[in-house]
């Protein structure tokens, strides 16, 4: 059974019918086709969520990388108004070309998942590029929740995706875990020929089939011939349990000790003495802190455009990082003297032995922040003078 016909109606402007669009044949797509239509088109893989009632009218979709643990295309859902991440999107591209392969496929995406519930936050942000980090560096409790009850929408996407294969996946999520939080979704990915060009027609296949089962729990109490009342059962869910036993006041010695600084114990070190030089700088307005993951970061307090991060640490191959772009770069570019005192800050640390990449970021290495730590506390110090409101 397909949701879409293998042509599509071509109208004219009386609405009268002069001809048809031909579905593109399943052979002449490939995997990586199906990868490279969803991150270039994954506005309209939100829309198309959005109308289907799978995403709210308030999320859309922030693509976190390809190739990431394997799975083809991770994204999150993230609320638009708060930019805050609520869910962690797994998109799988499949063509069912072998029904025999179903099975298979279905097992090998529920390992991918089942492998995420097993990665810390500090792990899975640092097997992201440096402007899905920064982003997932500041959704770091939501993260852990997320990681903890295996909240996920896995999404399958390809040519001719049917129900049955949505059914198989649920069964196979909930014998594996069924208390998960997972959700499955099927999308079609339909390519019509118009000519020398090509119309995309994404589409919901059977809608949301869920996880998560029902548990029942039965109580028998032996007391002999003692009267009992029970008055409340409290079943507790440890995976929310184990997030919720007080605030813990994050440091560094957790991203630090991390397996990415395994063998680089100098350079964490080297770093550290930054961080805290940096601190004891006496700078106004300028907070070292450590984030969640207990990632180092640097923060100014009270610039005229508000709380701004400016730099953090990366890793032992990258050393530091800073945070003036992304989703702060229209926060900075809304007080012209802010962005003028950015952008020099920025062009001194190019100086210093910065590299710049495309996203605009600039980033030190950890010999470049040993070799000039003065410098760099002296453009911050700058920086701070020239930004506070």
């Amino acid at each position: 059974m397909r949701a879409i016909p293998n042509r599509l109606a071509v109208l004219d402007g009386d609405r009268k019918r002069v001809g048809y669009l031909a579905r593109v044949p399943s052979t002449a797509i490939s995997e990586a086709d199906c990868d490279r239509l969803i991150v270039e088109n994954l506005d309209l893989v939100a829309e198309t969520l959005r109308n289907a009632g799978i995403l709210p009218e308030s999320s859309d979709l922030l693509l976190l990388g390809t190739q990431v643990r394997c799975i083809d295309v991770l994204c999150a859902e993230r609320d638009l108004g708060t930019d805050e991440l609520r869910r962690l999107v797994l998109i799988e591209s499949k063509l069912f070309r072998n029904p025999q392969a179903r099975r298979e496929v279905v097992a090998q995406l529920l390992d991918y998942a089942s492998d995420l519930d097993l990665v810390g936050p500090q792990e899975m942000i640092e097997a992201l590029d440096a402007d899905a980090q920064q982003w997932l560096e500041d959704q770091v409790p939501q993260l852990k929740r997320l990681l903890a009850t295996s909240d996920y929408l896995l999404l399958i996407a390809g040519d001719d995706v049917q129900p049955r294969a949505a059914q198989l996946v649920a069964r196979m999520a909930r014998d594996r875990a069924p208390l998960s939080h997972t959700d499955v979704v099927m999308l079609g990915l339909s390519l019509f020929r118009d000519g020398d060009r090509m119309l995309l027609v994404p589409n919901v296949v059977g809608g949301v089939v869920g996880a998560q089962r029902e548990l029942r729990v039965h109580v028998e109490v032996s007391t002999g011939d003692l009267p009992v009342t029970i008055e409340r059962v409290h079943i507790a869910d440890t995976a929310q349990g184990a997030l919720g036993k007080g605030h813990r006041t994050p440091d560094d010695r957790e991203f630090f000790e991390s397996g990415a600084w395994h063998g680089h114990s100098e350079d964490a070190d080297r770093l550290k003495r930054f961080f805290a030089s940096l601190a004891a700088a006496g700078i106004r307005g300028l907070q070292v802190s450590a984030m969640e993951s207990g990632r180092p970061v640097v923060h100014l307090l009270a610039t005229r455009v508000g709380r701004l991060k400016v730099l953090a640490a990366m890793s032992a191959r990258r050393g530091i990082w800073d945070s003036l772009v992304a989703w702060h770069r229209q926060q900075v570019d809304a007080d012209a003297p802010t962005a003028a005192a950015v952008a020099t800050f920025r062009d001194k640390m190019i100086q210093l032995g910065f590299t710049q990449h495309d996203s605009q970021r600039t980033e030190g290495t950890v010999d470049v922040v040993d070799r000039c730590s003065a410098q760099i506390i002296d453009a911050l110090r700058s920086l701070t003078d020239a930004t506070h409101a």
